[in-house]
């Protein structure tokens, strides 16, 4: 309406009197119009951010995230809690999930180290008894168990570091898409978790490799494991 009355009042004399007769009147409704596209506009834009928030709260690999999404949905929750949600709710669970992966397999490893030495330190023990053994044969079977049981716990390990790879890269996708999404989407919701996204895809792609390597070097294990365990055999 501003600008209408603007271009009436740099017109012409005609064009002023236009304005005063109709012309205001059909401004106001066009800014009327425009406000009411805007407000259903904002209401359409909050019933999909639920919507999102509730698939969120639903499917989310990670649980953190899952719980402010729910807490966001609670009974009683208005619009100012998903607003919460996507501008400290979901970056908040998002880095408590990568704390808890991270100090869950950092934990995991460490056991498995733990054992790994128990088990190179009894067939290592085992090898040593061969060479004096009045019993080869059994002394050789012993030695041979040893190892396989070194091969059967690299086994597992590398095993459960590859379900640990698939999480990761899980993950990683996930916020390849929402750090996707969060970039092309006009709406400044949808801004506020631009950021967080691409720092958490960066951080559980880095995990993700970790966890390939980490894969690998246990299969390097398994291999040196099997191999001492068949050089017994023959």
């Amino acid at each position: 309406m501003h600008a209408a009355a603007e271009r009436a009042v740099k017109g012409t004399t005609a064009d002023q009197a236009a304005f005063v007769k109709s012309g205001y009147a059909d401004a106001q409704r066009r800014d009327r119009t425009a406000r009411d596209a805007d407000e259903r506009h904002a209401r359409e834009v909050t019933a999909a951010s639920r919507d999102f928030v509730r698939k969120i709260a639903e499917r989310d690999p990670g649980e953190q995230v899952r719980v402010a999404a729910q807490w966001a949905l609670r009974p009683g929750a208005v619009d100012a809690d998903v607003d919460e949600f996507f501008d400290y709710g979901w970056a908040s669970g998002a880095a408590l999930d990568l704390e808890a992966y991270r100090l869950r397999v950092a934990d995991a490893e460490v056991e498995r180290h733990r054992v790994l030495m128990r088990l190179i330190a009894a067939a290592s023990e085992a090898e040593e008894a061969l060479k004096d053994s009045a019993d080869v044969a059994k002394a050789r079977a012993v030695a041979e168990r040893a190892w396989q049981d070194m091969a059967r716990h690299a086994d597992a390990a590398s095993k459960a570091w590859t379900a640990e790879q698939d999480l990761a890269e899980g993950q990683a996708g996930n916020w390849r898409e929402i750090a996707r999404l969060s970039a092309e989407g006009s709406e400044q919701l949808w801004k506020r978790i631009s950021g967080a996204a691409g720092s958490s895809r960066d951080a559980w792609t880095a995990e993700q490799a970790e966890a390939a390597r980490t894969v690998e070097s246990w299969k390097k294990l398994l291999e040196q494991a099997e191999a001492n365990s068949a050089r017994l055999h023959t």
